[in-house]
């Protein structure tokens, strides 16, 4: 039996991997964010969380980009000068 293939799985994998990367953070942590703001957890279980549901095992996000054709070092290349928390004037913009 061959498994399905759902591109809307694939992309919510590529989606993860671009937010954590550009922005440090992923809709899973705004999700755990906003629990805490609604006194629905604490930030300590939101923490403990985070760690076992906020993961993309890395085999995920090469099938990923294997199947929609791209390669994936080429993609963290570009990633690596985007980093929008690497750059203050850009945190300082945002901010204010």
């Amino acid at each position: 039996m061959t498994p399905l293939w759902r591109a809307d799985c694939t992309l919510n994998f590529l989606r993860n991997h671009l937010f954590r990367e550009l922005l440090g953070v992923t809709e899973k942590d705004n999700i755990l964010s906003n629990m805490i703001r609604e006194n629905m957890i604490t930030r300590e279980v939101a923490l403990e969380r985070q760690k076992t549901e906020n993961v993309t095992p890395q085999r995920f996000i090469n099938e990923s980009f294997d199947r929609i054709g791209l390669d994936l070092s080429d993609f963290e290349e570009i990633l690596s000068g985007q980093k929008i928390l690497d750059d203050p004037e850009i945190i300082r913009e945002y901010l204010s």
